[in-house]
């Protein structure tokens, strides 16, 4: 039920949120055990974090030394082969995952509860038995050359070193966590034997579990798992602590790309330190939301930014206050110019008490979205255990919040965010050069949705759900390329975007401050199909929340400035997507396999195409799209439908009622055949392979689906055969693009230049195998099992299954 609060620190929410505790224990052998039960959940996560990282790598600093290990556990173990765990964790309907940073490895499984025990069983035996066999670790270390190779490609990847690396000139931190390759290539298996005896020991670990679990049961399946291990010691390393900054540092590179990316950092101390909360709410003013302070004044006032946001990186020691952007070429002093200058205005005027609480309703909402699924309230509780050495960290957190103020953060940007702890850096296009080608649940069952048709066509849809106390709203139609004028691709994101900006009643401004005010969003998507907006918001604010949802969608304003500055984002969007070599081969595919037909362009647009949209094309376009026989409203949360239907049924009764006209475009096959080749200046090669397949619509299209899940699998066939056999590439998968009765099924892999033919061959032996029938009942079964254990997972948050519904 939907109650109003007074304004103010949303003390009830936090203490609703805690009133369930995890349980913390320690076994005989040192090892730390974290659960927390969620009960009626049929998802569970199962998660080893391990206390070491690229900083703990000495006599190997720089190496890449964890990344590798990480690698090479899942490669098998006394009682497992390699390619065995993945496999066994997908028959299970599961996932397993890892990743490594600088100051831990973690390893999860998430798979249906009832199999808790064999998860545990899994990670256990990686943590206690990997064998490293040495053939295993030639082919696994060709494959992490050509994950260096993808980070070298990636621009973002590269901005972020190179601030590490101007930030930290004595702390591990300046090296990256893939490792430098030359340090790398230098690894030998007794590296990895002599760092995995000596760090994955049990009392550098903290195993997490969460999901609907027997507590004594659970317990007794720990002790016959993790509890078998011995207690071994762990010798300290000293991290060397970075000397204070003096001065002001800047780095500038040039590159092959079409914008600039940019950033400026400020050392700022741990999360364990007291001002650590008081910090992140102050990156939450300045540069999260919609209606952050720098957002507003250097991408909507200014106009310098296509991007821009601010975030505190504190792990367990020192970090950096990150304030990152993109911008058009040429721009980065005038941006960084501008942000100082920002800086130094509220440093003067101080921070707007409003401003203030909507970055405290972003905290709790932080703490809310950590429990929407298992693996993400596993991760919190990984993160205060194993990092911040206490479980009560994201309590102490929100209450430390409760009393601050604007003095307060006054104070702190003065401490913290000083000239003499900043550092710059940029990565500019080359100037002579451009590349243009062509859930906490409260136990109770959740009902299933109800709909309701109403007379002018728009369908409702609502299901609450009182685990969370959040509302979730998702408006809906089909829209995208097939709706749209050749003239004019791209106009539905950029229509889109601007129906969550102005309306007749507010400014942009004035939206976003309203709901991020109270810790509530509003966002677009725009895809080949359909296009839809989002809402969220505290269960006590839906009034408010709903109002803002129908200005929105029943009386935009399609201003010229707002129009300028979307447009000009869109098309640095799409900008940006040819810097990635990815997305770039994707759009040529496109491009070779559609043609004409408008799946030939991405939803997003292109260059000419966009820089012609004008308010009279956005006004027509909405009008032939938001209609209400194209128009599908779904609410989840916590509400009360008796209470809230008449509201919203009054709302889709004001949507226009003439026809909308379903497109009949039709594919007869693809525009060419062949072979076809794009040049980029990057160090890797990406490859594609693209068939003609069935739509949404098509009865077959489950086949189709199930025969992505099968090539896409890190235990399938093709995966295999590609990077684990041949060390051909370090990423091989398939993929779909859907319309309602056609579609494009494609293969793709990520090589090293000089292999792509390799590759090819290797998709038509396995798409041989395929069409000679030789898929075995065992391998479909597990990926059934897998593609079942998705479609729960997915289920598992009020705003997913709201917007899987519409």
């Amino acid at each position: 039920m939907i109650s109003e609060e007074s304004p103010g620190f949303p003390s009830k929410i936090v203490e609703k949120l805690f009133r369930q505790q995890p349980r913390r224990r320690e076994l005989a052998n040192g090892l730390t055990v974290v659960h927390q039960a969620v009960p009626a959940n049929p998802m569970a996560s199962v998660q080893v974090w391990v206390r070491t990282g690229s900083i703990h790598e000495y006599p190997n600093l720089g190496s890449g030394l964890s990344h590798f290990l990480e690698h090479m556990l899942f490669k098998g173990t006394t009682r497992r082969e390699a390619g065995e765990i993945p496999r066994e964790v997908q028959q299970l309907g599961g996932i397993i995952n890892a990743y490594t940073a600088f100051d831990r490895t973690v390893y999860y499984i998430d798979l249906p509860t009832e199999f808790i025990g064999e998860a545990l069983d899994i990670l256990s035996d990686m943590m206690q038995n990997a064998l490293l066999p040495e053939e295993e670790i030639d082919r696994e270390k060709q494959v992490i050359l050509r994950e260096i190779d993808m980070a070298a490609d990636d621009p973002d990847r590269d901005l972020s070193r190179s601030m590490m690396s101007t930030a930290f000139r004595i702390h591990p931190f300046r090296h990256p966590v893939i490792g430098h390759q030359e340090l790398f290539e230098q690894l030998q298996g007794e590296d990895l034997r002599r760092y995995y005896r000596e760090r994955y020991v049990p009392e550098n670990m903290v195993l997490v579990i969460t999901g609907d679990f027997d507590e004594v049961n659970l317990e007794q399946k720990v002790e016959e798992t993790f509890g078998t291990a011995k207690r071994r010691g762990l010798n300290p390393i000293v991290v060397p602590e970075e000397p204070r900054q003096l001065a002001y540092r800047e780095s500038r590179k040039e590159g092959p790309f079409q914008i600039c990316r940019g950033a400026m950092s400020f050392k700022i101390p741990s999360l364990r330190h007291r001002d650590a909360p008081a910090i992140d709410l102050l990156a939450a003013i300045l540069g999260t939301g919609n209606s952050s302070i720098l957002r507003e004044e250097l991408r909507n006032r200014l106009n310098l930014v296509h991007h821009v946001e601010a975030s505190a990186w504190n792990p367990g020691m020192q970090g950096l206050f990150w304030i990152q952007y993109s911008c058009d070429p040429g721009n980065h002093i005038k941006v960084e110019d501008a942000i100082g200058a920002t800086l130094h205005k509220i440093s003067n005027e101080g921070i707007p008490e409003a401003a203030l609480s909507r970055a405290k309703h972003f905290a709790i909402l932080g703490e809310v979205q950590s429990r929407k699924t298992v693996n993400s309230l596993a991760a919190r509780l990984g993160l205060a255990e194993a990092i911040v050495g206490d479980l009560g960290y994201p309590q102490y957190y929100l209450q430390s919040l409760e009393s601050l103020t604007t003095a307060n953060l006054h104070q702190l940007m003065a401490n913290w965010l000083r000239e003499d702890r900043l550092c710059a850096v940029s990565i500019e296009a080359e100037s002579a050069q451009t590349i243009k080608p062509f859930n906490i649940s409260t136990g109770e069952v959740v009902a299933d949705f109800s709909e309701v048709k109403l007379s002018n066509g728009a369908r409702l849809l609502m299901q609450p759900d009182k685990s969370l106390p959040r509302v979730y709203m998702r408006f809906g139609g089909l829209g995208g390329p097939i709706y749209e004028d050749p003239r004019e691709r791209g106009v539905t994101q950029l229509m889109s975007t601007l129906l969550i900006r102005d309306t007749q009643y507010r400014s942009a401004k004035e939206v976003m401050e309203s709901l991020e005010s109270k810790g509530g969003f509003i966002s677009e998507t725009s895809g080949n199909n359909t296009f839809s907006l989002g809402i969220e918001f505290f269960s006590n604010e839906c009034n408010e929340g709903l109002q803002i949802l129908e200005e929105a969608i029943l009386f935009p304003a399609f201003l010229e400035e707002s129009i300028a500055r979307e447009k000009k984002i869109q098309l640095a969007q799409i900008d940006e997507e040819m810097d990635e070599i990815v997305d770039y081969a994707r759009k040529s595919l496109r491009r070779n396999f559609f043609g004409m037909h408008p799946f030939g362009s991405d939803p997003i647009g292109e260059s000419f195409t966009v820089s012609t949209l004008g308010a009279r094309q956005l006004q027509a376009h909405y009008e032939r799209l938001v209609l209400a026989n194209n128009a599908v409203l779904s609410v989840t949360g916590d509400f009360d439908p008796q209470k809230l239907l008449p509201r919203l049924e009054a709302f889709l009764l004001e949507l226009p009622s003439w026809s909308f006209r379903p497109s009949d475009q039709t594919f007869e096959g693809p525009f060419q055949t062949g072979m076809f080749t794009d040049t980029m200046k990057r160090e890797q090669a990406v490859t594609f392979e693209a068939y003609p397949s069935h739509g949404l619509c098509h009865e077959d299209n489950i086949i189709s689906e199930c025969l992505d899940a099968y090539l896409s699998e890190m235990s399938g066939p093709l995966f295999q055969n590609i990077r684990e056999d041949k060390n051909l590439a370090y990423f091989a998968s398939s993929s779909r693009m859907l319309a309602q009765n056609y579609g494009m099924f494609y293969l793709y892999a990520g090589t090293e230049p000089g292999k792509e033919d390799a590759v090819f061959a290797a998709f038509e032996e396995e798409l041989d195998r395929l069409r000679n029938g030789d898929m075995d009942a065992e391998t479909l079964q597990r990926v059934c099992t897998r593609m079942k254990t998705q479609s729960k997972s997915s289920l598992q948050s009020a705003g997913s299954r709201g917007f899987i519904a519409a």
